[in-house]
Parts: C-alpha cells; sequence; structure tokens
C-alpha cells in the first residue's frame, strides 16, 4: 500500500492537530483511508 498524502501534525498544540486531520480527511476521496 502506497501512501497518497502524510499529514505531520508533531509538535502542534491542541485542537490544531485534530483540526489538520479532519480538514485532510475531508480532502479524501471513498476509499483513500
Amino acid at each position: 500500500m502506497n501512501a497518497k498524502q502524510v499529514l505531520d501534525v508533531k509538535g502542534l498544540a491542541c485542537p490544531m492537530p485534530i483540526v489538520k486531520t479532519k480538514k485532510a480527511m475531508e480532502a479524501l476521496q471513498s476509499g483513500e483511508v
């Protein structure tokens, strides 16, 4: 399996990792997770 997108949220304070993850997941198409 190859990654189409990598999201690095290391070092960010809450709630930014959650916000960035949510936005990234909304941009994905069905079956890309």
